[in-house]
């Protein structure tokens, strides 16, 4: 599901050491390739690859570990031929149109896409990663129960992997479902509970049913595994403040900007905590930054303009805080982002 989305980029041969093919001392260029590919080394694997397939050896699993490489490249319309033509070598791979169909869908081809997943379950009806990357698909696409009958066929042919129950409390929080959300979710944390992303899942959900305790020990969690993981931090702070708890959230909301000082938000509301603590020069500087960042947003403009205007500290009074929409609680998983919940309230 930063959200970490695990691509099912399969690679069909187990990793060897790079060897030699025959006493003639010719090199292995797929083993060599995949030797490199494991190393990250993705434009030298791509050369072994290239030379495997000029060569007229390994076919199958040139091609497609070639289509591997060009997918962590980013170039996933170039390694759509790649998948195609190691399916030419043996049609009945199921992880191969799993590869394909991930490849068509990186590169805007969703039709083409949904195909080939088709074609790869006709073939092996019970692959649980065809069966998630469908499920993912329809949730992007918005038909929310065709992705949960999707996700719940795959969690029963693999009951113990988190990652299903990740995406189906995924698509359960997408249909606004937090119970169920949630109980998925608690699923994910028990069969995997170092990973980062669904601790940070849980938190969000937990602030959208108001378990904001809860919330705060899921966050804390994520934070033991990444202390700077920025939207913990700024979820963190952001329920502080929502309590009146001015200074532990001058606190995180200050660890955000100094990990990510382009975080116009986090700056807006750090002037908004030390304003609370009635640090008002502090909060100057913290919403002019704000401004700075976003010179459109009159919200912080309207800030920084009342308090840099005031002649001295001890003059300067708050201000009414006005209603406002940050974006904590945005589940970032499998770019959920478009996805905003008001979860912060005013703080009359």
């Amino acid at each position: 599901m930063q959200y970490r989305y695990f691509i099912m980029l399969s690679l069909l041969i187990l990793l060897t050491n790079p060897v030699y093919s025959d006493s003639t001392n010719t090199p292995n260029w797929t083993e060599m390739g995949k030797s490199a590919l494991y190393e990250g080394k993705y434009n030298e694997s791509l050369m072994y690859f290239d030379n495997a397939i000029q060569e007229g050896r390994d076919l199958f699993a040139a091609y497609n570990n070639k289509g591997v490489t060009l997918l962590r490249l980013g170039r996933c319309a170039e390694s759509i031929s790649s998948f195609k033509a190691a399916l030419q070598e043996d049609p009945q791979k199921s992880n191969v149109f799993l590869n394909l169909a991930l490849a068509q869908k990186c590169s805007g081809d969703r039709t083409e896409a949904y195909e080939s997943i088709y074609q790869g379950l006709n073939s092996t009806p019970d692959h649980a990663g065809l069966l998630l990357v469908r499920s993912i698909m329809e949730r992007e696409d918005g038909i929310y129960q065709e992705a949960l009958n999707s996700i719940n066929l795959s969690i029963a042919i693999e009951p113990e992997n988190p990652e299903l129950y990740l995406e189906k409390s995924n698509t359960l929080y997408m249909s606004d479902d937090f119970p169920g959300s949630y109980e998925a979710i608690l699923m994910a944390s028990n069969l995997s509970p170092n990973n980062t992303q669904i601790f940070f899942n849980k938190g969000v959900i937990e602030e959208q049913l108001q378990q904001y305790r809860d919330a705060i020990n899921s966050y804390d969690q994520v934070l033991s595994f990444d202390p700077n993981h920025v939207k913990a931090l700024f979820n963190r702070a952001s329920i502080y403040w929502i309590h009146n708890r001015f200074k532990e959230s001058l606190h995180d909301f200050t660890r955000v900007v100094e990990i990510d000082p382009s975080f116009s938000e986090a700056w807006y509301y750090r002037g908004l905590s030390e304003k609370n603590l009635g640090l008002f020069n502090e909060s100057t500087e913290s919403f002019q930054k704000a401004v700075m960042l976003d010179p459109g947003n009159q919200e912080y403009r309207a800030y920084a303009d009342h308090y840099e205007s005031l002649p001295s500290k001890q003059q300067r009074r708050p201000i009414p805080i006005p209603i406002i929409a940050p974006i904590i609680g945005v589940m970032a998983g499998l770019n959920l982002y478009s996805k905003r919940r008001n979860l912060l309230k005013s703080n009359n």
